[in-house]
């Protein structure tokens, strides 16, 4: 079985920060996710503000934490990029991780980018690159999934 070396961009309220629930089995953000899969490992964390990435760090056993985003990129080398910042720096960054040579794949944070030209380029940049791009966008936390995966928990919809 593949084990993945994680990166997270973007160590704030989506990164890390956000916890809405608090079933075990339903992290809330994405630092939480990576945390309970036993085929990922987060291996770098980046943030502009200090403070942010020194705290994710310290609550994921972090030590590989940048300031940019590109010497993460050459030193730590993860496998998977996840982009949890603001939409206007989404391009460039995923340009640049698409274009890194060990990444493999790229979560994206919704909303994509400000632009169809943009998304058009993060696409093209990843394609070419041969890196699955995924963006984010979940409801996990809505009372209406909650109630089922609650469902699916207690059979009462039958086997999946």
């Amino acid at each position: 079985m593949n084990s993945y070396r994680v990166a997270l961009i973007g160590t704030g309220r989506v990164g890390y920060q956000f916890q809405f629930t608090d079933l075990p089995d339903l992290p809330d953000n994405h630092a939480a996710a990576i945390a309970a899969s036993d085929r990922c490992r987060l291996v770098a964390g980046v943030n502009r503000g200090r403070k942010k990435l020194e705290q994710f760090g310290h609550r994921f056993g972090v030590d590989a934490l940048y300031q940019d985003y590109r010497k993460m990129l050459d030193e730590a080398r993860p496998d998977i990029c996840i982009v949890a910042t603001h939409p206007e720096l989404h391009c460039q960054m995923i340009e640049e991780c698409a274009a890194a040579s060990s990444t493999q794949a790229i979560i994206c944070e919704k909303p994509m980018a400000l632009s169809l030209g943009e998304c058009d380029r993060m696409i093209g940049a990843c394609e070419r690159a041969g890196v699955l791009l995924q963006i984010n966008h979940n409801r996990r936390w809505k009372s209406d999934w909650v109630q089922a995966q609650q469902l699916l928990t207690d059979g009462v919809i039958g086997d999946l």
